[in-house]
């Protein structure tokens, strides 16, 4: 399988910049996707046989993704600054979730999820002094399910806003690299928001 994509970048001028991309992408399951972790992450081929979903250990996840980008490079309270603000969406067809079911042990599968929409809206902003570096990030992403797989496990699985992904994550990150350039120290926050079900 090939994945392809194709990318523009226009500097405006000495500050500011605008970049798209689109493309579409093939993904086979990794090892761990097939085969779990033989404990509380199970066999997927076997357990979606057990419950007659009928995909293959061969089964791929396929889709295509867009994105247009504003950058803007300057200064700001004395530092370098990198500041992109992203608009994404993407669509994805069996895309991989780990799933776990409602009723039973409680142990988990990957399975094929359906057909998976998601867009939404990246902003970054890294400033950078002489040893200190700040980086911040924030995603808001609204997912839905347009087309969901058949089988009695995943029956409350319906079209609508199951997308399996958080609609907030917030990261910041503070690094200082010491004299010499051989010892740095950081600080880092990461706020994953309710996952859309």
């Amino acid at each position: 399988r090939y994945s392809g994509g194709a990318a523009l970048q226009k500097q405006l001028d000495s500050h500011w910049s605008v970049k798209t991309s689109w493309g579409t992408y093939y993904r086979h399951p990794n090892f761990y996707e097939i085969f779990g972790e033989g404990m509380t992450i199970l066999q997927s081929y076997f357990m979606q046989m057990r419950n007659r979903l009928g995909f293959s250990k061969g089964t791929w996840e396929w889709g295509s993704q867009f994105d247009f980008s504003l950058n803007r490079q300057g200064k700001m309270l004395g530092a370098d600054t990198d500041t992109v603000v992203t608009w994404f969406q993407r669509r994805s067809n069996n895309q991989l979730v780990l799933y776990t079911p409602w009723r039973g042990p409680g142990v988990s599968y990957y399975l094929p999820s359906g057909q998976l929409s998601v867009h939404g809206i990246e902003v970054s902003h890294h400033m950078t002094w002489n040893r200190l570096n700040l980086a911040l990030a924030a995603t808001w992403q609204k997912g839905k399910t347009t087309q969901t797989v058949e089988g009695y496990e995943v029956s409350a699985m319906s079209t609508g806003n199951n997308s399996f992904v958080p609609e907030w994550v917030v990261n910041a990150r503070l690094d200082y690299t010491f004299p010499g350039n051989r010892f740095n120290v950081f600080g880092e926050y990461r706020f994953n928001g309710k996952e859309v079900i």
